[in-house]
């Protein structure tokens, strides 16, 4: 169950809590509708590193349009468009932090820029709109005038002199005066409303468009999430949708002057001009119109796209922007490789070997759009007589740049067009070790040109400067290895590439000196090294990678705690100490900050003696920052502040509700746990964290042997991965224990000091039931098996197979037999989630 569905399920009192947390800085309503996303991202890495902030945004904006366009209330749909646009306005100050090229692109996308354009389209709309009963108004005054004129020809010609016919004469004169004004103003109001379409056409949706397809070069080489094809969508449908209504207008213009024409007939005059520039509009709309949505892209590198490998499968996907009910779907969509290259333009060539023809069709999980995904195709490169190949170019194969074009023939109400795009241009390479190269070369061409298809490109690149590249470099790091460089190591790569001249921001950085030449006695070019450091992460390092965003953040608490510089940037070079009062004070926000709850005094005692020792009791004792972040807790694998930030996790994640409930006593040791405890009823227990695993939770429960003795018993800690198989509420109504070959039994009655367990955490179960008809439902039980030698290692619990039923754990209880003499107060105790069937 979803943890939106499980919050939904709270008393009312805790939903009001709910809903206080909700306003215009992030409705309800995305929560909402974007549930399942939202509880899938990691929000919490995002929180401290801003590229991956960013990403995160961007991504978020995506999800919303795509909900937008698929859901099917009017209403719903526009509130979820205003909150788009105000996330997208609110956050603006965001992209101050932004690289110089991120934000550039994200000023281009700017509120008040697609408001002006939403505007402009609902005038032109409603324009045509009111065009279109201004034609039908000509049409009952020409019916009307052409039945009276019909009538008076009709009359005896010895009556065509009185003075009722020079009054019906008079009266039918002045209707033709009328209809040929309001054919001369419908004819000026089309022309104003096509000058307007054609303004807009240039002045707007075309560098929209532009812009959309800049940003999807951004996007292919690691920058923000593409957005925005929807929007441009519904503008081209709305733009086609009055020119073809303009120019049916026309038609039925057309048909009038057929039965009513006269001298100075203002249609048939400016009719033709009209038509040829409606036409005119069409034909540039449509054809501007057919967009490759999804660049060529190997589903083995998905986040390499624009590298294909021969023999190696690939796939990319074009769409229309034009959606009209009267398009002919058969349209068919052809694929050619490198088509009208020049001769001699590259060294190697090559052909689809797959099918390059299918039919485009309707998505119905989207708005409705016509488009077409080729997801089979596959290159071959052409064998050359001889064994020889054409002309040797000077470029490297992952130098020479090739196209994908998309061909199709558009028909629709008498106009046949030419439709015809093409990928940006690709990298085609034979063997894996040629990837590096070829992303380097797909990264340069992106960053520096917005040319569909200058495959030439490479012969004379152009340079980079160093805060354009750098931004790029840093997003390799985020989309690949899951956080960006921060300042200082960015600096670090300057240096290394640049020298002397690192310092200088806009230095130019030659394609040569960034791909092609090796480091100063080195034999590999900086491309190469970075690009080994990024598969080394992925590979080996990544866990360690990710988890400097911890370190990062006790360095924010750190600095924002002892100093009020604003621009300190030798603060750790040198960092001062923090009292126990400060810090404590520090440590318990993180908790109400991020778990919902603070800590009480009992609970930071506990935390000083962890961390400071014999010299917990001295508020004003002055804690350093190694032995807080840096040095190991003695006897330790991992610092304070490791395990300190472990249990947050471990609370955000999985433990929130217990947690906001105050039911986990938590920052408790052993010795305190057992003077809580020794007094109490048998089956008393209490939650703590454990002091030896990183983010777990453990609970420990009071006993009575037969001889009346207190014993303890521990279970051993629960961490995140335990918990993801079953809430933590449920783990504590199901747990069992195995024992003295007794049936299986809940040992936890009471949590301390003596709240009946149900009563504490009943309304934290799960009830929800199992849809497996018609299939006996199962459920997971954890079980602790209570072993007779405390010395011996347990065996890895295994879950029996077939799991057990009832009838099984009566047998297995009948031949379990343990000397209960032998069994240590400190019961040597091992977890196992059997899957048991519970009719």
């Amino acid at each position: 169950m979803s943890q939106w569905k499980q919050i939904q399920q709270l008393e009312i009192r805790l939903l009001e809590h709910v809903d206080y947390l909700y306003d215009d800085n992030f409705p309800m309503d995305i929560r909402q509708g974007l549930a399942s996303w939202i509880e899938s991202q990691d929000w919490d890495t995002a929180a401290n590193d801003e590229s991956m902030a960013t990403v995160l945004f961007t991504n978020l904006l995506s999800q919303l349009e795509r909900v937008r366009s698929q859901e099917q209330n009017f209403l719903q749909r526009h509130n979820m468009k205003i909150i788009q646009q105000q996330l997208q306005v609110k956050y603006s100050a965001c992209m101050q932090e932004q690289g110089p090229l991120e934000k550039s692109l994200q000023n281009s996308v700017a509120f008040e820029r697609q408001k002006n354009m939403d505007n402009r389209v609902g005038i032109i709309r409603n324009s045509v709109q009111l065009m279109d009963q201004a034609v039908k108004h000509i049409e009952d005054m020409q019916d009307d005038f052409d039945f009276r004129y019909k009538t008076l020809q009709s009359r005896e010609s010895s009556d065509r002199n009185s003075d009722m016919m020079k009054q019906e004469v008079t009266r039918l004169q002045e209707m033709l005066n009328r209809l040929d004004f309001k054919r001369k103003e419908i004819l000026s109001k089309m022309d104003i409303v096509i000058k307007e379409i054609e303004d807009l056409m240039t002045s707007q949706l075309k560098p929209e468009l532009q812009d959309w397809k800049r940003r999807q070069q951004i996007a292919a080489i690691g920058g923000p999430l593409l957005t925005g094809l929807d929007q441009l969508q519904s503008w081209f449908t709305l733009m086609a949708q009055s020119l073809f209504q303009i120019k049916r207008q026309l038609d039925k213009l057309g048909e009038l002057v057929v039965k009513v024409t006269y001298e100075s007939d203002p249609i048939p005059l400016q009719k033709p001009r009209m038509e040829e520039r409606v036409k005119y509009l069409i034909y540039h709309l449509i054809k501007s119109s057919f967009v490759v949505e999804k660049q060529p892209c190997m589903p083995t590198h998905p986040q390499k796209p624009l590298i294909i490998k021969t023999g190696v499968q690939f796939t990319t996907k074009v769409r229309l922007l034009v959606k009209l009910p009267e398009v002919d779907y058969q349209l068919k969509v052809k694929t050619t490789f490198d088509k009208d290259l020049p001769p001699g333009r590259v060294s190697r060539q090559f052909f689809i070997l797959t099918n390059n023809t299918k039919v485009m069709d309707i998505e119905d999980y989207s708005n409705g759009c016509l488009s077409v995904e080729f997801r089979h195709l596959q290159l071959k490169e052409k064998k050359y007589i001889n064994g020889t190949k054409g002309n040797e170019s000077l470029l490297s194969v992952t130098e020479e740049l090739h196209s994908l074009s998309f061909e199709a023939c558009f028909t629709v109400q008498g106009l046949t067009i030419d439709l015809e795009t093409c990928s940006l241009p690709l990298v085609v390479i034979s063997n894996v070790s040629q990837l590096p190269g070829g992303w380097a070369s797909v990264m340069w061409y992106n960053l520096l040109t917005d040319e569909p298809r200058n495959l030439a490109f490479f012969g004379n690149p152009p340079r980079a400067s160093w805060s354009q590249l750098s931004e790029v470099l840093s997003w390799q790091f985020s989309t690949f290895a899951g956080r960006g460089l921060n300042k200082e190591q960015l600096t670090m790569l300057g240096e290394k590439l640049l020298g002397q001249h690192a310092s200088c921001s806009d230095y130019q950085v030659s394609w040569s000196r960034f791909c092609k030449e090796n480091i100063p006695g080195k034999p590999f070019s900086f491309w190469m090294w970075l690009d080994s450091i990024l598969e080394l992460i992925k590979k080996h390092l990544l866990p360690v990678w990710t988890e400097n965003v911890k370190v990062s953040w006790a360095s924010v608490m750190w600095y924002n705690l002892l100093t009020d510089e604003p621009r300190n940037l030798a603060f750790f070079g040198n960092p001062p100490r923090a009292s126990w009062s400060q810090l404590s004070e520090v440590l318990s926000w993180q908790f109400s900050t991020f778990a919902g709850r603070g800590l009480n005094k009992e609970q930071l005692t506990m935390l000083g003696e962890k961390l400071l020792g014999q010299h917990a009791s001295c508020s004003d004792y002055q804690v350093s920052w190694s032995r807080f972040c840096k040095e190991n807790i003695p006897g330790k694998p991992f610092s304070f502040w490791m395990w300190l930030d472990s249990i947050l996790e471990l609370i955000k994640k999985h433990l929130l509700p217990v947690w906001t409930e105050n039911y986990i006593m938590g920052f408790v040791s052993k010795e305190m746990e057992r003077t809580l405890l020794k007094d109490r009823e048998p089956g008393t227990f209490l939650l703590r964290f454990s002091e030896s695993h990183l983010g777990g939770i453990t609970f420990t429960w009071v006993d009575h042997n037969e001889n009346g003795d207190v014993k303890f018993n521990s279970v051993e800690p629960y961490t995140k991965n335990r918990l993801s198989a079953l809430p933590f509420a449920d783990i504590i109504r199901d747990y069992k224990v195995i024992s003295d070959g007794v049936v299986p039994e809940n040992p936890l009655k009471f949590l301390y000091p003596d709240i009946p367990k149900n009563e504490a955490f009943g309304r934290l179960y799960n009830n929800q039931p199992n849809k497996v008809y018609p299939y006996i439902p199962s459920t997971l039980i954890p079980i602790s098996e209570m072993r007779s030698n405390a010395s011996t290692t347990p065996p890895p619990c295994q879950s029996p197979e077939p799991p057990m039923t009832p009838g099984e754990f009566d047998m297995l209880s009948e031949h379990l037999c343990f000397d209960i003499d032998n069994v240590s107060l400190q019961a040597s105790v091992f977890n196992g989630l059997y899957d048991v069937y519970m009719p």
